[in-house]
């Protein structure tokens, strides 16, 4: 309990301290008026259920064969027909949902406020187990190789058994005294999870048993202040080939070798969303909500676009030729992915988007803050 407690008042400090430092000294940019010259049709929307509310929990639309499968902060978890949004299914499990869901090998997986992860039958929603937590998780458990990865907030990466719940291993980090509320998911293949941890470190780790393959720092403190020393990994960090790359609070833009760990280019770009890959370039939200784009070989600038400053931005996801993030007023911006200029606006909600939006299949799924599901594509041909 006295660690719980430790990770949720450090969490709430550094919400609150983030808040200070990247929002409230840069307000908000208003909308300005643009011509659309990209059609995005909307197919659906539904409400999931209360959302994250003002919480910073990872609840993250997770497409995953022919469905999509949500689940919102209040408990309520359920499966929605990817083409039309038809409930397939909806459960209640009575707890408060931090992170999910992560789905694989027939399952899904979410966590809760009690430090406990569940899984699922992905079919139709029935618990098939749970499993104690060193404490709760923000960031969706991730599946491969019949093991789930939960990335703990108190820094544990622990992987359990997908079929049983048994716990297979654990591997803790050393935790600063200030950590943002917003871990970096972990990238998880067949044989290698990555991990960006807290301490401006990357760390490669084998799947089958949790042991260090390499790491590296990609950030070192510096400032006099407890929050400019902040060097956490943040948001999505994003594998391409045989590259994987990430984003530091303070620190840099990083692209690393999967093979050895070194470092084959660098810029320095502090962000709190974190990045997205496309085949060719690096998108990245900066800290004060400026998007950014480098080559992906080279790590030249390729645009920038700063006309969403203080508008707490997600990480821009490349969909068709438009790279597309969501702001606190409920919008998504549509960006010409060759030079940046806005090509379309949507709004599926007015509650803040937190969260990047995903794409699978040619359709494009957002989630608010206030539990509303939507899905979009763009005209054929």
């Amino acid at each position: 309990m006295t660690r719980l407690l430790w990770a949720l008042a450090a969490t709430s400090l550094l919400f609150l301290a983030g808040c200070s430092t990247h929002t409230t000294v840069l307000p908000p940019t208003p909308l300005k008026p643009f011509h659309a010259t990209l059609r995005v049709l909307h197919l659906w929307s539904r409400t999931i259920g209360s959302g994250a509310g003002g919480q910073r929990y990872a609840l993250v639309p997770s497409p995953h064969a022919d469905a999509v499968l949500t689940a919102s902060r209040g408990g309520r978890i359920a499966a929605y027909r990817a083409t039309d949004g038809h409930e397939l299914w909806s459960i209640r499990i009575d707890r408060t949902i931090t992170a999910g869901p992560g789905a694989g090998d027939g399952q899904l997986f979410v966590t809760t406020r009690r430090a406990t992860l569940v899984a699922l039958n992905e079919t139709d929603g029935h618990v098939a187990w749970r499993a104690k937590l060193p404490t709760f998780a923000l960031t969706p458990p991730v599946v491969s190789g019949n093991r789930v990865i939960v990335e703990t907030a108190d820094g544990h990466l622990v992987a359990f058994r997908v079929a049983t719940g048994q716990r297979l291993w654990t591997v803790a980090e050393s935790m600063p005294h200030l950590i943002l509320r917003g871990n970096s998911p972990p990238v998880v293949t067949r044989n290698r999870i990555y991990a960006g941890l807290n301490s401006g470190q990357v760390v490669a780790l084998s799947l089958r048993s949790g042991r260090t393959i390499w790491d590296v720092t990609i950030a070192h403190p510096t400032g006099h202040s407890r929050v400019a020393r902040m060097v956490d990994i943040v948001g999505p960090m994003a594998l391409v080939h045989h590259h994987l790359f990430a984003v530091s609070d303070h620190g840099r833009l990083v692209c690393l070798s999967t093979r050895s760990g070194a470092r084959v280019w660098s810029r320095k770009v502090s962000s709190l969303s974190g990045l997205a890959a496309g085949m060719e370039n690096i998108y990245v939200t900066d800290a004060s909500s400026i998007v950014r784009v480098y080559d992906r070989v080279t790590g030249l600038p390729i645009w920038v676009n700063p006309d969403f400053k203080g508008r707490r931005l997600t990480a821009p996801i490349p969909f068709g030729p438009a790279v597309v993030t969501g702001d606190l007023g409920g919008w998504i911006e549509f960006l010409s992915r060759s030079d940046g200029h806005l090509l379309a606006r949507v709004r599926p909600g007015s509650s803040e988007i937190q969260i990047p939006p995903v794409v699978q299949a040619g359709r494009l799924f957002v989630l608010t803050s206030g539990g509303t599901l939507a899905a979009y594509r763009l005209p054929k041909g």
